[in-house]
């Protein structure tokens, strides 16, 4: 089907010249097309914008026909500068060779001012954006697209909110920011300037604007529009119809996502004030005895020497103790995980490896004077690592080779943190804060980043450390400098977050009078935006990918230390495309029913921009202070619970929480018990989980975790479900969010058969159930009619449960049938075509496993059961595989309608079971 084309009013149908009329521009109008001639191409057509501001200059806008179900929008300068993310960093995958797509399932109309973007002979418009209304200066871009009333908006993270449909008239902040105890509906680690709308008729389409300046996205209505500090439009439109499509899509231009190592979906856990090794081996011990399952333990910035990358405490975790310990943890089959922040201290003529060789090889950001910028983080005074730097990699690399060699601390992974970048400082230090004075939190908060006077600065110069220690340093370390360029002080003022804030009330929300001025600056908690990067950017341009680009080199290096084993990263900062290398955390939640609840949105959310990988900490990072022991102990085995079904399951907290006696599941009984229960369901499901994400991987898959509105688009009722999420299509999980409630309703979207996973009982038109913390129903768990689910025995480790028989669970649906399928491999090797994959299928009485590809050489499990959930009446069973008959007993109970075939073959065996 050719592509439907109307340059309406304005251009003409000449193939070789494309006409425009355009007098004068009103007042309401900022740009207009202009004459423009042979700029069709069967790839896609561009004119020129001519501006109605000489000041502005022309622009050039170019329509991309990328593949059947994608088009590129770029809107640029005509003449002048046009600053576009590095492919080095963001790479742009699956680029068209500029031919025509053979079927494309979208028109393009260019009517008047508006650029209309429409599914293929349908009315339903996709993007309609209006060009007279375009505004775009150096420093500020702003556009308006009319998205229509129906629309259902998702995306736009990163950012923990009450719901997961965009809110109207607020702001949304794209502007990556260190952020303490997470507030509710505020800009956070993460910039995704990518949103999917699903109209009422279900179908979906989503738009990814490929810019890294910071943005403030606005929804009134039917129009979301959006002011952009700088760059270019660079717009990709994916036609989807379906949630689904419109994730795989996306995936394909951005990165599908990392294939996680079998062993990263088992629990986690980390502490932040861990001071010495028998601390963690405390924790670690604590496991065993309670009985719980263990797969990672972590160590964070306790384990180092004055808080510095690539050392250790020599008093607190002496090497050859610290090496004892994770020895006893890798022998009982589980991994061990440090972390890594991107300062590396300023310690000039220390002998400090990182520091000198990173000096030597020129891998630190830059002040514009050509000198290494200095900020301050946990370090103290610090230089920030340039990750385009060009030899920023091999620097890293070496690092992190050598270190892990050296010391003989075998890690499995590690753990990016602060890397937005964040800093202690609100922009550039012109101090010098004494190493030996570090270590004292409250210096390395209060101690003046900024001297304006000499006298302040001859102060600083005499002082102390007694004199330090007692100073009231309010006036200077709280002082914000005041910027009058261009790039610390654009026009546009963000809405910048605001920390602290752990509960949202619908009266506070702040609004935007174009007056006053956001509280907090561009380089609030991070760098100056004038900071200088090796490949000629600024902070202004680098701010949202940094820690997409450290993400990268952290990567590269686990690959140069790690060469046969998947690498394993989580990273603080993301941007799209981060999903592609590693895994999230949602930072620092706080530990209240709020952010408990809220953070199943933000799970959700993450999917939607593609990380895929996600978690949060579990009980709060951060104490609420009106929570007493016995809420929290209720509280934390309600998140232990829902957490255990995140892909990422770590409980981690900080140094000084009230609750560090209670915080760990085996710390009390209730919550081990609540864990106990949650995760030995969750262990049992890591087949089914693994699978998930090998196709996610692969692109046959978009999504791990599910909003129940990706199910039922349609459905009113799914769309504001936010207690309750799928992990994939076939598993639905209902959590209480709520203090000293021992039940809840639970919404079944009516189209579906549904059963209670445990006993296989078919849900029918009960909606109430009991959930209380001391049962298996600690989190309500049921199956969707029409799946299968490969299972395995759960053990306290992941080895341990990989050598367990496998159970087939077959749920049929309303005419008795049912699909599933299973990925297995050795669960971290590179090389993930040694594997097999199997589909399996119940139809007509029949129930078939299939092998669809088998090269994998390791050892394979057994099946020894298949249950079948919906059975009507009892049947006769017989078995046959590709080597003839199968015995086989079953037992059927007609209450339950169970039917439990047991059977003894390898899982990578094709058969059949015949169901008379």
């Amino acid at each position: 089907m050719s592509l439907k084309i109307v340059l309406a009013a304005m251009l003409a149908s000449s193939a070789s010249s494309v006409a425009v009329v355009n007098e004068n521009c009103s007042n309401s109008e900022n740009y207009y097309v202009k004459n423009q001639k042979n700029q069709e191409t069967n790839g896609g057509f561009s004119v020129t914008l001519g501006s109605c501001e000489k000041s502005n200059g022309d622009l050039t806008l170019a329509v991309n026909y990328e593949s059947d179900t994608h088009l590129r929008v770029k809107i640029e300068r005509l003449n002048g500068k046009n600053w576009e993310i590095p492919e080095a960093i963001a790479p742009i995958l699956n680029k068209s060779d500029g031919s025509a797509p053979e079927s494309p399932q979208y028109a393009v109309t260019m009517n008047g001012s508006k650029l209309i973007i429409s599914r293929e002979e349908e009315d339903e418009i996709l993007m309609n954006l209006d060009i007279a209304k375009l505004n775009f200066k150096e420093r500020i871009i702003y556009f308006e697209n009319e998205v229509g009333e129906d629309n259902f908006i998702m995306g736009l993270g990163e950012r923990i909110q009450d719901q997961l449909e965009m809110k109207d008239d607020y702001p949304y902040t794209l502007w990556n920011i260190d952020q303490y105890s997470t507030p509710l509906d505020m800009n956070l680690y993460g910039a995704h300037p990518y949103y999917v709308d699903v109209k009422d008729n279900g179908k979906a389409h989503s738009v990814f604007l490929r810019n890294s300046h910071g943005q403030e996205w606005r929804l009134q209505k039917d129009v979301l529009s959006a002011h952009v500090l700088g760059g270019i439009l660079d717009f990709f439109i994916f036609v989807g119809p379906s949630i689904d499509e419109v994730g795989q899509q996306y995936a394909d231009l951005v990165g599908r996502s990392f294939f996680p190592p079998y062993w990263a979906l088992g629990y986690q856990q980390s502490r932040y004030g861990s001071e010495n090794v028998s601390a963690v081996e405390h924790s670690f011990k604590g496991f065993e005895k309670a009985n719980i399952p263990l797969e990672v333990m972590y160590t964070d910035i306790d384990y180092m020497n004055l808080w510095r990358d690539f050392t250790n405490d020599p008093v607190h975790y002496p090497i050859d103790e610290w090496k004892s310990l994770v020895k006893d943890i890798h022998d009982t089959g589980r991994k061990y995980i440090i972390i890594k922040d991107p300062a590396i201290a300023e310690a000039v003529g220390e002998g400090y490896a990182p520091y000198d060789k990173g000096t030597e090889m020129d891998v630190f950001v830059k002040h514009e004077n050509g000198q290494p910028y200095r900020a301050r983080q946990w370090v103290g005074d610090a230089n920030v690592i340039d990750p385009s730097a060009a030899n920023a990699f091999k620097w890293w690399s070496d690092l992190v080779v050598e270190w892990r060699n050296e010391t003989g601390i075998p890690f499995d992974g590690m753990w990016i943190d602060m890397n937005e970048f964040a800093n202690f400082c609100h922009g550039e230090s012109n101090t010098k804060m004494p190493a030996e004075w570090q270590k004292e939190y409250g210096l390395l908060w209060s101690f003046p980043c900024w001297a304006e006077t000499q006298e302040q600065k001859n102060l600083l110069a005499d002082m102390t450390w007694e004199e330090a220690k007692n100073y009231n340093w309010t006036n200077y370390g709280e002082t914000m400098r005041v910027y009058t360029d261009s790039l610390n002080n654009p026009e546009f003022n963000l809405w910048n977050s605001v920390g602290g804030e752990t509960k949202f009330k619908k009266d506070e929300r702040r609004r935007d009078d174009g007056n006053e001025k956001p509280e907090h600056p561009l380089t609030y908690k991070t760098l100056d935006m004038t900071a200088e990067y090796a490949n000629g950017a600024n902070q202004y341009e680098m701010h949202n990918i940094y820690g997409l680009a450290i993400t990268r080199m952290g990567v590269a290096a686990l690959e140069d230390a790690m060469p046969s084993k998947r690498p394993f990263l989580l990273t603080r900062s993301t941007f799209p495309g981060s999903g592609s290398l590693a895994g999230h955390w949602t930072g620092d939640v706080a530990g209240n029913w709020l952010h408990m609840h809220a953070g199943i949105n933000l799970m959700i959310q993450s999917q939607i921009v593609g990380n895929l990988y996600i978690g949060d900490d579990l009980c709060g990072f951060v104490n609420e202070d009106s929570i007493d022991e016995e809420e929290f102990t209720e509280m934390c085995a309600r998140w232990m619970s829902i957490g255990s079904f995140y892909p990422f399951t770590r409980n981690h907290y900080g140094k000084g929480h009230p609750m560090t006696n209670i915080h760990e599941p085996w710390q009390t009984e209730t919550v081990a018990d609540a864990s106990r229960f949650s995760l030995n369901a969750k262990y049992e499901i890591l087949p089914y989980f693994y699978t998930l994400f090998h196709d996610a991987h692969q692109g046959t898959g978009a999504y791990v975790l599910r909003s129940l509105m990706f199910d039922y688009p349609t459905d009113k009722i799914a769309r504001n479900t936010t207690d309750q999420f799928l992990v994939g299509h076939a598993i639905m999980l209902a959590p209480v969010v709520e203090y000293k409630k021992t039940s809840r309703s639970v919404y079944f979207p009516d189209d579906s058969v549904w059963y209670h996973w445990r006993s296989g009982i078919p849900v029918g038109e009960k909606r109430e159930f009991e959930s209380r913390i001391d049962t298996e129903d600690v989190i309500l768990m049921f199956g969707k009619g029409g799946s299968i689910v490969p299972t395995q025995g759960s053990e306290n480790t992941i080895d341990e449960s990989r050598q367990n028989d496998m159970v087939i669970v077959a749920m049929a649906n309303g005419v008795g049938s049912a699909e599933g399928k299973l990925y297995w491999d050795s669960g971290d090797q590179v090389n993930i075509s040694d594997s097999f994959e199997m589909t399996y299928n119940l139809s007509n009485g029949t129930f078939t496993s299939k092998v669809e590809r088998d090269e994998y050489s390791g050892s394979v499990p057994k099946i020894s059961e298949i249950k079948i959930y919906g059975v009507e009446k009892e049947v006769k069973v017989s078995a046959t595989s590709d080597s003839g008959n199968l015995k086989t007993e079953s037992r059927y109970d007609s209450e339950t309608k169970v039917l439990n075939v047991f059977i003894d073959i390898s899982v990578n065996a094709n058969f059949q079971l015949s169901l008379n």
